[in-house]
């Protein structure tokens, strides 16, 4: 892979796992002030998200890049030279 296609490839699993990571942890106000919202989170936690999101991100990206890296030939090769029925 090059460099732009592990960009493009990290950018898309970080916004894939940002909807895994941001329901986590999430808690919610008992008794709410009048004119907020029941479902609204008490503490969002969001730079610590943002972060553990990141690390996820990079983490599955770079077995992305080895997998490429020690198999790319023969993946491509499978798939271009493979008949779909």
């Amino acid at each position: 892979m090059d460099i732009l296609t592990t960009v493009f490839t990290f950018f898309l699993v970080w916004w894939v796992t940002l909807f895994v990571v941001l329901p986590m942890q999430i808690e919610t106000d008992a008794s709410p002030d009048r004119g907020n919202d029941a479902g609204a989170p008490k503490n969002a936690r969001i730079k610590y998200k943002l972060k553990l999101n990141t690390a996820i991100a990079v983490a599955v990206t770079f077995i992305i890049w080895m997998i490429f890296y020690i198999y790319g030939t023969e993946i491509e090769d499978y798939y271009l030279n493979a008949t779909f029925v």
